[in-house]
């Protein structure tokens, strides 16, 4: 152990490779402080309100199970456009003339 990373932040990126922790990023102004072993107290080494709950960890069968499939999103069909009609011209009035042939 080389020492506590103390991180208070809203939000944190893990990134795993190998089994293994690769890095850490702290998001959104992190106030963040590391403490040597030789100056660790005891009350700083377990988190406040945190529980462990072991009996709900998953087991080695559970990780390594068959992987449920996840349902690829997709692109919802186009409607193909529909051609407006040509426009129709109006109609023009017509006058009657009624008239006397003499």
């Amino acid at each position: 152990m080389t020492g506590l990373n103390k991180a208070i932040c809203s939000n944190m990126v893990l990134k795993f490779g190998e089994n293994k922790l690769k890095t850490i990023s702290f998001l959104v102004q992190p106030d963040a402080s590391f403490i040597p072993p030789h100056e660790l107290k005891e009350d700083v080494k377990v988190l406040e309100g945190f529980t462990w709950m072991a009996e709900q960890r998953p087991t080695k069968k559970d990780v390594l199970a068959k992987p449920v499939p996840v349902p690829v999103k997709t692109k919802p069909k186009e409607v193909p456009k529909q051609k407006k009609a040509p426009a129709k011209k109006p109609a023009t009035a017509t006058k009657a003339v009624a008239g006397n042939k003499n």
